[in-house]
């Protein structure tokens, strides 16, 4: 495959990020160039600040074109899990007689399955199966290429609202793209930085982001269920800067300083420097202040996890990632203790992108890159009678 360049955009909760990838090969690409832009961010499905968000998306793609030196007019736009809805679905079909399953027939089940699509309030971002079961007894993460004479599957659907889709396709058209692929965020993370053994039966991912956490359950390839919150690391933050009385700036400080035991005295302090002069926070106090909003967090994990309603065993581990509390020294033994489960801090094996912070951006990247090359083996299928 020639090399070719794709722009993606990651829409996050503090920060828009677009990056220029090189395509080098199936799962291989390099940036050639990024544009970050600060801004509002979003709070219950809206944005905050609308009016400013199509500067801040028309800065961040300028700067990914001036330092990859690429005028790209398409773009991959990843959408967070709180702008999304999942609908998961049973259905089956039965063939006059055994035959090699093909994508034409897993597309026509989703067709079948798909009970939204003549809802206009909402547009079909994506399908994934979860599973599917061959002649009542063979259950398989995958069907294409296997034969069968009747197959069921359970679909993942996912879903955004047509008048937020339309209001980035309007600024989007405005800064002057042509082309607009979205993909659901989680899905990605799902796809790409879970390896199979730890999604064959059930996985759970928690992205805590700046302002807003979202918690999926998923199985092989599908989400079976996403639900989101309000709170974030920035929270954790203001409880900082409020209760000790120190700047937002400085909270961040201490907060990359802090380190949590799961006992429940703490030594020692952290250094903070109030007008000018050096005072010392007991290590005590800070770790209080956040286990209480850890607790939170950890309560409402806890709630989106107990209305999925999915055989989730406690054994089974919780993938951690996002910048929000991923990188607190102790958080992770934390949350195991509070949750009663094993937690794993999840990040993309990609080297430029490989902090729990960069996950989404990084799964977004892998997944772009595996459209365009199905893309472009499906214009050469097509072209040599192979399909």
């Amino acid at each position: 495959m020639a090399k070719r360049k794709i722009a993606v955009m990651d829409l996050g909760s503090s920060e828009i990020r677009t990056v220029v990838l090189q395509i080098k090969g199936k799962k291989n690409y390099e940036i050639i160039g990024k544009g970050i832009e600060s801004y509002a961010g979003f709070l219950n499905g809206k944005f905050l600040e609308s009016e400013k968000l199509e500067n801040a998306i028309k800065n961040s793609c300028l700067k990914a074109k001036k330092t990859s030196k690429f005028n790209f007019k398409e773009l991959y736009v990843g959408i967070g899990g709180e702008f999304l809805i999942i609908r998961a679905e049973e259905v089956e079909t039965a063939f006059l007689s055994i035959k090699k399953i093909t994508q034409y027939d897993i597309d026509t089940l989703a067709e079948k399955a798909d009970k939204w699509a003549n809802n206009k309030k909402y547009t079909l971002i994506s399908y994934n199966p979860v599973d599917f079961v061959l002649d009542e007894e063979k259950e398989v993460a995958q069907a294409v290429g296997l034969k069968c004479k009747t197959l069921k599957a359970v679909l993942s659907f996912e879903y955004a609202e047509s008048e937020f889709i339309k209001q980035l396709n309007d600024i989007f058209k405005n800064v002057g793209l042509s082309s607009v692929n979205y993909i659901s965020a989680p899905q990605a993370q799902l796809k790409t930085l879970l390896k199979q053994e730890a999604k064959k039966e059930i996985a759970a991912i928690v992205d805590c982001g700046y302002m807003s956490t979202y918690v999926l359950l998923g199985k092989n390839n599908g989400m079976l269920s996403l639900s989101s919150f309000n709170v974030g690391g920035g929270h954790l933050m203001g409880d900082l800067a409020k209760l000790i009385k120190i700047d937002f700036e400085q909270a961040e400080d201490l907060k990359k300083k802090a380190i949590l035991t799961l006992d429940e005295e703490a030594d020692g302090g952290y250094e903070v420097e109030i007008k000018g002069q050096a005072f010392e926070v007991p290590a005590g106090i800070v770790g209080d202040v956040i286990k209480a909003r850890l607790n939170m967090i950890c309560q409402l994990i806890q709630k989106a996890i107990d209305r999925a309603n999915v055989n989730y065993p406690l054994y089974f581990p919780l993938f951690l990632t996002g910048g929000g509390i991923s990188l607190i020294k102790g958080a992770k033994q934390y949350l195991q203790k509070e949750l009663g489960r094993p937690v794993e801090i999840l990040s993309s094996s990609a080297v430029a992108l490989s902090k729990p912070y960069d996950s989404a951006l990084a799964a977004l990247c892998a997944y772009s890159v595996q459209k365009e090359i199905e893309m472009s083996y499906c214009f050469l299928a097509k072209l040599f009678g192979k399909w």
